[in-house]
């Protein structure tokens, strides 16, 4: 019994490890979108395609096939990952990045006010506490960035949906993790989502075949970097709670602007310098929270 728990200890404190790496890499994301030539959704729907070519071979050397009753656990996951995808790469190539990084990071407070409670999960006072503290870091970093760009309406909007439609993924995430494993889970989503988003790009007319090696560099890292990272946050949602995987996003913004400083040039304010430790603080704070908790129990 005392080694058991011992193990899940453990694969607990390596899930919280999972994740936090998972969101840096997802986080070079947007650099991607803004770099690449191709359209918000011919990108989506490459990114999905190859993702799902790459996690379906790793799957088949494992010796193991994805059944249709696979695809049909991973199928609410799927869906709502490929329109998450298709809206979100739209909305980037419309409104500022600024602007999509403050519309998502209200996912964590959209978990603990709207679908916990839906779930009978009753918010904890520290949880909402330490987001809302995160929240106003966040707001910090990305009105301080040094962009030129204005928000678009239709653009901002487009990341709203997007961020509804991502934390309807988280949800049909963990519960897909109970009966399916990470590789399993990740390559029938990616599956599931391809095919949901081929008739979006289709109707848009887009051109969905990269045109150059500069275009197929772009979506092979797209899968690289944010496709591992996803693969890592399903591996991690079969450990943490939905409030600290959604809590962790906000830690999109902080290496957004770290990434762009890096990658793309881009010089980081003194105001965004503060609304980044006032984020990671907050989100010290959690972990460390979960930490104690994890070692109360041990004791």
């Amino acid at each position: 019994m005392t080694s058991r728990l011992l193990r899940r200890l453990d694969k607990h404190q390596l899930a919280l490890t999972a994740a936090v790496l998972a969101m840096v890499m997802q986080n070079f994301g947007p650099i991607i979108v803004r770099k690449g030539d191709l359209g918000g959704l011919a990108l989506a729907f490459d990114r999905l395609l190859l993702a799902a070519l790459v996690f379906g071979a790793a799957q088949l050397l494992r010796g193991r096939r994805l059944s249709w009753a696979t695809l049909r656990t991973a199928a609410p996951g799927g869906l709502a990952f490929g329109l998450n995808i298709a809206l979100y790469y739209s909305a980037v190539k419309r409104t500022s990045v600024a602007n999509a990084a403050v519309i998502g990071a209200l996912q964590p407070m959209f978990v603990l006010l709207v679908v916990n409670p839906l779930h009978r999960i009753r918010p904890q006072v520290a949880e909402v506490g330490w987001t809302a503290v995160s929240l106003v870091g966040v707001v910090l970093v990305v009105r301080g960035a040094a962009s030129g760009q204005a928000g678009d309406t239709i653009g901002d909007l487009l990341a709203f949906g997007a961020m509804v439609f991502f934390t309807l993924y988280y949800v049909a995430s963990r519960r897909a993790r109970v009966t399916l494993d990470t590789l399993e889970y990740q390559a029938a989503l990616s599956i599931v989502a391809a095919f949901v988003t081929l008739p979006i790009v289709a109707v848009s007319g887009q051109d969905i075949v990269p045109s150059s090696p500069a275009s197929w560099f772009w979506v092979v890292a797209m899968v690289a970097l944010p496709g591992t990272g996803h693969l890592l946050v399903n591996y991690a949602h079969a450990s943490l709670s939905l409030s600290i995987t959604s809590m962790l996003t906000l830690l999109g913004p902080v290496t957004s602007t770290l990434l762009a400083f890096w990658f793309l040039d881009q010089t980081v304010a003194p105001v965004q310098v503060v609304g980044m430790a006032i984020v990671l603080a907050a989100l010290g704070v959690v972990v460390l929270r979960q930490a104690r908790a994890a070692d109360a129990v041990r004791r």
